[in-house]
């Protein structure tokens, strides 16, 4: 088994550093779009932070501008993005092929899918791996045996495989299924999958919050069988970067799906529409107002150094926070948000 950089891994995942590279991802140095696309989903997980949520349902605003008018307003910044895809089941977005061929002549993408849409197999035939950065197939196999699809998943995941795409399963250490995870990553082995990453899960599980209420025999465990060295570290972290200089806003953003920009999922200051050409950027990096990051697998990368000064931290948390405090269903996410991870 191989981690997502192609390097050979001990069975169910652990990593092995010795051995050389085989596949490189595309290279990017541009700015990033994390893009909640659509909110309609085909699986129902007891642990999905949109539990509550009707998910049979598409927000009427999703699909409303072509992909022609989408790709043009990207390309018009001038600038060759990262385009994160996630959903609800981005699969499940109208035109979701057309999308991803017009994004990808001028961008990369990236991809976070549970593969259980049977158009995914299309995207793999129409689309170049070649302009991909990843694909993350979240595997939610209680639900996924619930309704037959397992055997299905992994097929998808081979047929990824074979068609070069850099795909790469992820495992969600729900606390439930700490004693099967070993069966589990040898059934995925055994069955052709090449890359699978265990992924702390955030949340409540009865009366306990995770990734804090993680046993120390849970820690070391999941430490072994995650190749990505920064994802073993949420088990310890809550990567807060109050006060601290952060890409986001300038560097790397979050767009709903009516197209509204804002600097982060816990922001609800808006940057403008991106679909009617209203967006922009800042042109410098800004301290984060927020207690705890709300995107850290991205902001980990764009977050640090040096503390500003209060003056600097003042000014920005009266941007964002009197926004903020206006929007009743950011508040309600965001303060659901810290309950589950604080």
């Amino acid at each position: 088994m191989a981690d997502a950089t192609g390097r050979r891994t001990a069975p169910g995942g652990g990593r092995d550093a010795s051995c050389a590279l085989t596949r490189r991802r595309p290279v990017h140095s541009g700015p990033v779009m994390l893009w909640k696309t659509n909110r309609r989903c085909n699986l129902r997980c007891d642990y999905c932070f949109s539990s509550g949520t009707d998910l049979a349902a598409e927000d009427p605003l999703c699909g409303r501008y072509s992909p022609d008018q989408i790709a043009r307003r990207f390309d018009e910044t001038g600038q060759s993005w990262l385009i994160i895809l996630t959903g609800g089941e981005p699969f499940l977005y109208p035109d979701v092929l057309g999308l991803c061929r017009e994004l990808s002549k001028n961008h990369l993408l990236a991809l976070n899918t549970n593969l259980a849409a049977s158009r995914s197999e299309r995207f793999a035939d129409e689309i170049d791996p070649a302009r991909i950065r990843t694909i993350n197939a979240s595997l939610h196999i209680a639900e996924l045996e619930r309704i037959g699809k397992f055997e299905r998943f992994m097929g998808r995941v081979r047929y990824f495989q074979d068609r070069g795409f850099p795909i790469g399963v992820e495992y969600v250490a729900y606390p439930p299924l700490f004693d099967r995870i070993d069966r589990d990553l040898g059934t995925l082995e055994e069955g052709g999958v090449r890359v699978v990453n265990m992924k702390v899960f955030r949340g409540r599980y009865g009366s306990r919050t995770y990734p804090a209420a993680y046993s120390k025999k849970e820690r070391d465990y999941f430490r072994f069988r995650s190749y990505d060295a920064t994802e073993a570290e949420f088990v310890d972290s809550r990567y807060a970067f109050f006060g601290k200089p952060c890409g986001a806003g300038r560097d790397v953003f979050f767009m709903d799906i009516g197209g509204f920009v804002r600097r982060c999922p816990g922001s609800a200051r808006s940057y403008g529409n991106l679909f009617d050409g209203s967006f922009s950027l800042d042109r410098e990096l800004r301290p984060c107002p927020f207690p705890i990051c709300f995107a850290p697998w991205i902001s980990r990368d764009h977050a640090g150094g040096r503390r500003r000064g209060s003056l600097s931290i003042l000014e920005e948390i009266c941007r964002e926070w009197p926004p903020f405090l206006a929007n009743r269903t950011r508040r309600r996410l965001v303060f659901r948000s810290l309950r589950n991870r604080l």
